[in-house]
């Protein structure tokens, strides 16, 4: 690739991502290449997009900026499906109701080229307009660039950064908890039923990626000896310093070491 190529991939890794915090509070769970497929999407909605707009996604732009590499159709055509067929119940109102959503309506693809999809109805609302709804207090959204979570490679480090970015909007640095029960059900990993395994197969692989790619710099701790029911963290704000070292560190990742059968892999993290 030239520099002019190299610059547009960037800019692209760039883009921001914008979510509801309904939404990155509700339960559900999606491998490593499926985040990376929605969040990508989502990362080309416009202000004057509405809930009919078709996004086109380039094959090749998609994976030079995601750095993948392979059969990207095929891969592209089982995550489309994956993330057409998921649904789960949330509750995106302030009432009891629960509504069933998914995350697209409509999918179409071109071998070899391109990649036409529609959000589903339900979903579009929590991914469309956000600033402007929540302007007044500049809570209920969350927002991130999209290279912050490309170099992941567990589901749960992308899933642990986005709650923990919800909770730090203003100020360097926080202190918040979760009991892990409700942690565990947010990230769908409630098959952990021991902390040990809770610990190690979840939350320090998922710190270590946040740490490592992300703007933002975790730490966790327990109060309890035994019988471990809260879990405790320090969230804080990397300095331009820091960001450097980041910055080299996904890019060496993404254009370096990335290819789609390590993210598969990851995907069991």
């Amino acid at each position: 690739m030239n520099a002019q190529e190299l610059d547009q991939i960037q800019e692209e890794r760039e883009r921001k991502v914008y979510k509801s915090d309904i939404l990155i509070n509700a339960r559900y769970s999606l491998s490593v290449s499926e985040q990376r497929l929605i969040l990508y999407a989502i990362s080309l909605i416009k202000k004057d997009d509405t809930a009919e707009t078709f996004y086109t996604i380039d094959l090749s732009n998609f994976c030079k900026v995601c750095g993948i590499t392979g059969d990207s159709y095929t891969l592209c055509k089982r995550l489309l499906q994956g993330l057409r067929d998921k649904s789960w119940f949330a509750k995106l109102g302030e009432d009891d109701e629960e509504t069933l959503v998914s995350w697209l309506g409509k999918v179409k693809i071109t071998k070899g080229k391109t990649i036409k999809l529609r959000f589903d109805d339900d979903m579009f609302p929590y991914l469309k307009d956000l600033m402007e709804r929540y302007q007044e207090t500049g809570q209920g959204y969350t927002s991130y660039m999209l290279k912050s979570v490309l170099p992941m490679k567990s589901k749960y480090g992308i899933r642990l950064y986005e709650i923990l970015k919800a909770k730090i909007k203003n100020g360097n640095r926080l202190e918040w908890y979760y009991p892990i029960g409700e942690l565990k059900a947010m990230l769908e990993c409630t098959i952990y039923k021991r902390y040990p395994d809770f610990r190690r197969k979840v939350i320090e692989p998922a710190i270590e990626e946040i740490n490592k790619y992300s703007d933002i710099m975790v730490d966790f701790y327990t109060t309890e000896k035994r019988n471990i029911s809260k879990l405790y963290f320090t969230i804080t704000r990397k300095d331009k310093a820091e960001m450097i070292q980041t910055n080299h560190d996904a890019l060496t990742a993404l254009d370096g070491a990335v290819h789609y059968w390590d993210i598969q892999a990851g995907d069991t993290k």
